[in-house]
């Protein structure tokens, strides 16, 4: 043995120098050395005291003779590690990927491209197969070698004396069973997880019974310390970041498709604390930079170390750099460097928002205090911060890790500001705005106001409002209506859409109530949310600069009563006498409110009109002496009738008034009417030939195969004789409604699309039958397709929809864009129908339930329609996921409230 030179074992450059230094110098005596004592010299490093005990180990456990290395060649001396390994040596370390060892990733890339993924496959190669593979260099190959060695040497893979241990054949399954139950987390050989088992000393066994094993037995072998490396490796796998969204890394553990409960898995991690929670993310456990820190420098001498532990604890580069005699670039330098150096530490997870927003360190404490100011600091020294200030709209666009934490922050930041410069008017609005209900008293109003500002922590001090001062301000305020009770509320109708599509020349001249216009308009006062006639006086005089006054002069004057134009009370009640004379005193103020809406009530209380009038009252009858149209203007008046067999009041009056030049203005009556053989009614008249005005409507509109309603004149579509005629017409199949107020004959529709009155009423048979609560032809389509009713209505649901609802059985509501058919009509309301879709379909958001909602009848129902709704049927906490307080709070932020304080809530409240 005597001269064989420690070259021959073929240590690193770097473990043959040492031992030379230590004047070792040829393999005897190396073996003569104990390895406590190579191991204490100076530059003496982990990886070269394991390759120096990996060469003695080759040679004690005889892989290796002396007399082998006595006639190695040089050539031949880098194959003397050349292993030997049993079958089920070989089997186990089939378990175990390469990625168990501390490699490099160019070391790792180049075992993966020639295939080598396991263990059991490198395990076999010598330092010269190493050496022979491409593009890799000899430190490359040492680092391969050294790290395969250390872990040969620190994991236990079965020794020969337990190949002769008696093992049964029920003990075997068990183990085999076992292994293949935690194989997806940890790929273990059965022999190996047996001796794991039994060295544990606490897992009491079952007679190697599986029957008897449950999920609570795989909890206690998976969290015995054998397998906490394989877990975080199982967790690295999902998460090589060391972090992954909580949802997103157990909707992994599903598809892993365990054979016990990933729970289990999951609280083994948190348990051993592998991995802890941070706000919605597992993230691998790493220590905080100031503890490393702290246990690495803070008993030693290094200068480095101790700079950076100064800085994290709060001295300024000046004070260090004084203290160590450098300058404050150098300090930095430093800093940068030894941050550089640190493997990854907990704060580094926060790297991402920090590098995104230009926070101050405050502001970055309070949105994670977890990390807290040295976690900061440490930022500060590693990271370029961001240069995103956290505004609404940047908050929005962050996307990165931790999004939702920074959101909350920006939310409890904005609660924070706005508590301290939320003015009294902008709070006004909010309650009104949250007052899901709908309208309420000014009393009901002030108490809701002041629980409001309670419950979210608002200073009542500053915020207290006096009542008068707040109504007076709200008459004249933007989207505030007051309803005919006086309850007020919030109302999102935009006033140009009033202006541009109410004509409102047809009342010119006149003094009317709002609920006339109210009531012409009914769909359009739907489409708004416009609740009557008194909450469109407000709209109207809130936005009455929209008007264009060279046409006349419109004057909001009480409400709910508008002058338009030269309108005069008196002078309307007079012509209006005149029309109807002789009348009753009930009829006249019936026909009063039917002329100009104004209600009766309030028409015989107003004493212009009463007093007017007195001057014909005898004995509970109005009469006016009413002369005739002179003979003069009858020729000339006539013909003008002539021209048309239906006129609007309006329309004749404008006409007498520039034929009869002879007439006086009360020559326009009923009676002369009739002599002129015209039927003058409540704001129409018509050719007596007809006997009755169905009879005309009869014989001139419901005389084609197509009806278009829009193009009638809006002021016959409002008048309730002609919607009671249209209604029969539809009720008795006559016509049906084939799109958005067009009408077609049945035998037009019979010759359009192929459909009969016999289809017709089999159609609304079938509909019957149907057991859904709520329905109209989009929601049943698919079913109306397998009854081959389909392919005759060429996909026109609208047609289909009216189909259905032209029978008595059915109620239908009619909403922005469609009409929901229910059989009961007192069940008929959004609410009610939103609480069917959520009892089907489970609790959701606002933004889906009125997607689900829009999906199922398509329909253009507005979120906050459903959201009033909801909350005023008591259905938002049932059926509502998110809180009500939430969607107020998105409302306000998204509203133009259009607010100008003005100093109008200074008084205080009495």
């Amino acid at each position: 043995m005597a001269g064989i030179p420690i070259e021959s074992l073929n240590l690193s450059v770097r473990a043959t120098n040492v031992l030379h230094r230590m004047n070792i110098h040829e393999v005897e005596q190396l073996l003569n050395i104990p390895i406590e004592y190579i191991a204490e010299q100076r530059n003496m490093g982990v990886k070269t005291i394991a390759e120096i005990k990996g060469a003695i180990r080759q040679i004690n456990i005889g892989d290796v003779s002396i007399e082998d290395l006595e006639n190695l060649t040089p050539a031949d001396s880098v194959n003397f590690s050349k292993r030997n390994f049993s079958e089920e040596q070989i089997e186990e370390l089939s378990y175990h990927p390469i990625t168990e060892l501390n490699l490099s990733n160019r070391a790792m890339n180049a075992l993966l491209k020639v295939g080598c993924e396991t263990m059991a496959i490198l395990a076999e190669m010598t330092l010269t197969d190493i050496r022979n593979m491409k593009a890799l260099g000899a430190k490359t190959c040492d680092e391969i070698w050294d790290e395969l060695n250390q872990w040969i040497e620190a994991n236990m893979l079965i020794s020969e004396e337990n190949k002769d241990s008696i093992i049964s054949e029920k003990e075997q399954l068990f183990y085999q069973w076992l292994a293949g139950k935690i194989k997806p987390i940890s790929p273990i050989y059965w022999k190996r997880l047996r001796n794991i088992v039994l060295n544990s000393g606490y897992i009491e066994m079952v007679d190697w019974d599986i029957e008897g094993i449950d999920d609570k037995f795989i909890r206690k072998v998976l969290a015995l310390s054998d397998f906490r490396v394989s877990i975080k490796n199982f967790f690295l796998k999902y998460a090589p970041d060391g972090i992954i969204e909580k949802d997103a890394f157990e909707k992994q553990l599903a598809l892993v498709g365990l054979e016990f409960d990933s729970s289990i898995l999951i609280e083994i991690i948190l348990d051993d604390a592998i991995c802890i929670i941070e706000h919605g993310y597992y993230i691998l456990n790493r220590p905080h930079a100031m503890r490393y820190l702290q246990e690495k420098y803070l008993d030693s001498s290094d200068r480095n170390g101790e700079i950076i532990l100064k800085r994290l604890s709060g001295d300024n580069l000046q004070m260090i750099g004084d203290m160590y005699g450098l300058t404050r670039e150098r300090v930095r330098q430093i800093l940068v460097q030894t941050a550089k150096k640190m493997p990854l530490m907990y704060e580094d997870y926060f790297s991402e928002p920090y590098k995104y927003f230009k926070l101050s360190k405050e502001e970055f404490c309070n949105v994670f205090p977890s990390c807290g100011e040295t976690g900061y600091e440490y930022l500060f020294i590693k990271y370029k911060k961001g240069d995103m200030s956290i505004t609404p709209k940047t908050v929005q666009n962050y996307m990165g890790r931790f999004s939702e934490r920074v959101s909350a922050f920006w939310s409890e930041e904005s609660i924070r500001r706005d508590k301290q410069t939320v003015s009294k008017t902008e709070m006004v609005y909010r309650v009104l705005l949250s007052n899901g209900n709908g309208s309420m008293s000014m009393e009901e109003f002030e108490k809701e106001y002041y629980n409001y500002i309670e419950r979210r922590n608002y200073p009542r001090e500053r915020l207290t409002i006096n009542q008068r001062t707040v109504v007076n301000h709200l008459r004249n305020a933007k989207h505030i209506v007051f309803d005919r009770k006086n309850y007020v509320r919030y109302c999102e109708a935009n006033p140009k859409v009033i202006w541009e599509k109410i004509d409102f020349t047809q009342y010119r001249n006149l003094v009317i109530s709002t609920e006339l216009i109210y009531r012409d308009y009914a769909e359009l006062m739907e489409e708004l949310d416009i609740r009557d006639g008194y909450e469109l006086f407000y709209v109207i005089k809130s936005s009455i600069e929209n008007w264009n006054t060279s046409l006349f002069e419109i004057n909001c004057r009480r409400v709910p009563v508008i002058v338009m134009g030269d309108g005069s009370e008196e002078h309307q009640a007079i012509q209006l006498l005149k029309e109807l004379s002789p009348i009753d005193f009930q009829s006249y103020y019936e026909a009063y409110e039917e002329r100009f809406g104004v209600r009766k009530e309030s028409a015989q209380g107003n004493p212009t009109i009463s007093g007017i009038l007195a001057n014909y009252y005898t004995e509970g009858i109005y009469a006016i002496d009413v002369p005739s149209i002179d003979e003069r203007d009858v020729a000339a008046f006539k013909e003008v009738l002539e021209i048309k067999n239906f006129w609007f009041t309006d329309e004749l009056e404008r006409e007498f008034e520039k034929v009869c030049i002879h007439s006086s203005d009360d020559a326009f009556n009923s009676a002369a009417f009739k002599r002129l053989g015209y039927t003058l009614n409540m704001g129409y008249a018509y050719n007596d030939i007809y006997s009755s005005v169905v009879n005309y409507f009869d014989a001139e509109l419901f005389s084609s195969d197509i009806v278009d309603l829009n193009e009638l004149d809006r002021r016959l579509v409002n008048l309730s004789i002609f919607n009671s005629a249209l209604y029969k017409k539809k009720m008795d199949l006559e016509y049906i409604e084939v799109a958005p107020k067009i009408l077609m004959s049945i035998s037009q529709v019979e010759y359009v699309y192929g459909i009969t009155i016999s289809d017709v009423k089999k159609l609304q048979e079938w509909v019957l039958k149907c057991e859904d609560k709520y329905f109209n032809a989009h929601s049943l389509w698919n079913r109306l397709s397998e009854s081959g009713f389909s392919e005759k209505l060429q996909n026109n649901e609208w047609m289909c929809t009216c189909i259905f609802r032209q029978q008595e059985a059915l109620a239908s509501l009619q909403v922005a864009g469609g009409i929901i058919l229910c059989r009961e009509y007192s069940e008929l309301n959004f609410g009610l129908i939103c609480k069917w879709l959520v009892e089907k379909n489970g609790r959701m958001t606002i933004q889906n339930l009125t997607l689900l909602f829009n999906d199922t009848f398509s329909t253009r129902v507005l979120v906050s329609k459903i959201a009033e709704k909801m909350k005023a049927y008591g259905l938002w906490e049932t059926f509502v996921t998110d809180s009500f307080e939430e969607y107020i709070d998105n409302l306000v932020v998204n509203t133009d409230l259009e607010l100008d304080d003005n100093d109008l809530f200074q008084e205080e409240f009495f």
